[in-house]
C-alpha cells in the first residue's frame, strides 16, 4: 500500500484485489460528494476517507445517482459511528 501526500491511498500492483481494497473502505471513516451535478442534485456520492484506488480503478460505495442526499447522509453517520463506537468489534472477511 502507498499513501499520496493527500492521503490518497494506492494500493500495490500485488494488492490489485476488489475484495482487499473493499475491506480497506470498511474500515475508513466515509464522506459525502456532489456529483457533477452539483448542490442542486438530488443524490450525493459516498467514498471513503481517504480515497482508496486499485489499479486505475476507485473504490465507490455509493456512486451518483444511487442514493438521495438525505439516505446518504444517515448512512454515512451510521458508518462512522460505528468505526467510533466499536471498532475492534467490527470485522470483515475476506475469502
Amino acid at each position: 500500500m502507498f499513501i499520496q501526500r493527500d492521503y490518497t491511498i494506492i494500493l500495490k500492483p500485488e494488492e490489485y484485489n476488489y475484495k482487499y481494497a473493499l475491506k480497506l473502505a470498511l474500515e475508513k471513516l466515509w464522506v459525502l460528494e456532489e456529483c457533477n451535478q452539483g448542490e442542486k442534485c438530488w443524490c450525493r456520492i459516498i467514498r471513503p476517507e481517504p480515497r482508496i484506488f486499485y489499479g486505475v480503478d476507485e473504490i465507490i460505495i455509493c456512486p451518483s445517482g444511487t442514493v438521495n442526499s438525505e439516505h446518504a447522509q444517515h448512512i454515512v453517520e451510521l458508518h462512522n459511528r460505528s468505526l467510533i463506537i466499536a471498532p475492534k468489534s467490527i470485522g470483515v472477511v475476506v475469502e
